[in-house]
């Protein structure tokens, strides 16, 4: 029997952010396991050659961990000094709630002197010109306008200043989504995966925007091509990846799907793939694919 579903269509941004930072943490953690090694965020933030005095916006910014490490340490580029920065950072997230688990809650926030509020990217809660930096690391994707969105990032950002907007490639992680489509068969629910993103923003979709809003030679593009590797002798990397897959059951998780069927689809339409081209791979590893891009985008009156 073939379960019945319920419309999404009137729930998109619940689909889209309940238990937004569960599935946030989860899609990234896999990139862990990329090869080669790449952190895209440390890589855009470094490129910027930071002073320390610029003022920063994040939209997107769930529970502001960016935010934090750039205030508290983190590595940028290919500089392995820590840096620290001092000027203004600030936070926007739709699902203001997260802010309360920001850091070590209040006091972690508090400490940190950053500056968190709830809005959408459509319409910023900022004046124009007020940022150094305005970043949006793979949000965009979950904006129903993104051509507003990225307006609003350019009108907020000061002349001279810079805009950072990474998404993905149509070619990214193309596994993971094939055993989405396997498991949703499995379980048999007569409609198709929830809406993850409220509208397609892949690289070169991106790359067309981008260019048009700032002009193609005040845009850089920097790629991530490499892959996932799952490796037979590392079950972090196997949990890792299957925690992936629970940002579909988070979303699909109703009266009308368990837990338990959930695991039985991973366990038969899931596992033996992976456990298969594990044990025919001369490294022991499964492998799924990595396209990602950062674009760097200079904002000149």
């Amino acid at each position: 029997m073939v379960k019945q579903g319920f419309n999404y269509g009137d729930n998109l941004e619940e689909c889209q952010y309940d238990n937004s930072d569960v599935n946030v943490a989860l899609r990234f953690k896999i990139y862990e396991h990329a090869v080669p090694a790449f952190n895209i965020v440390e890589f855009a933030l470094g490129e910027l050659a930071l002073q320390g005095n610029e003022s920063i916006l994040d939209i997107g910014c769930s529970r502001a961990k960016m935010l934090h490490r750039l205030r508290n340490g983190i590595s940028l580029g290919k500089n392995e000094e820590i840096y620290k920065h001092e000027g203004l950072l600030a936070g926007v997230d739709v699902n203001h709630e997260l802010f309360g688990f920001a850091g070590t809650k209040d006091n972690g926030r508090r400490e940190s002197k950053l500056a968190l509020l709830g809005g959408q990217a459509e319409a910023l809660p900022f004046k124009d010109n007020s940022f150094n930096v305005t970043s949006s690391f793979f949000v965009l994707y979950h904006v129903g306008d993104i051509e507003k969105a990225i307006d609003e990032m350019q009108r907020v950002t000061k002349p001279d200043g810079s805009v950072l907007i990474a998404t993905s490639g149509a070619d990214n992680k193309t596994r993971h989504r094939e055993f989405e489509k396997k498991i949703a068969d499995e379980i048999r629910v007569d409609v198709s995966p929830p809406p993850v993103f409220a509208s397609t923003f892949y690289s070169h979709e991106a790359e067309k925007l981008i260019g048009e809003q700032f002009g193609i030679s005040n845009v850089i593009r920097f790629r991530q091509l490499g892959k996932l590797a799952i490796n037979k002798n590392n079950p972090d990397a196997l949990d890792d990846y299957l925690l992936s897959l629970m940002t579909m059951k988070n979303a699909y998780i109703g009266d009308f799907i368990t837990a338990d069927e959930w695991n039985r689809a991973v366990q038969k339409v899931v596992l033996p793939v992976i456990y298969q081209e594990q044990a025919q791979d001369p490294d022991g590893s499964f492998y799924d694919t990595v396209s990602r891009d950062v674009f760097i985008c200079k904002n000149v009156e």
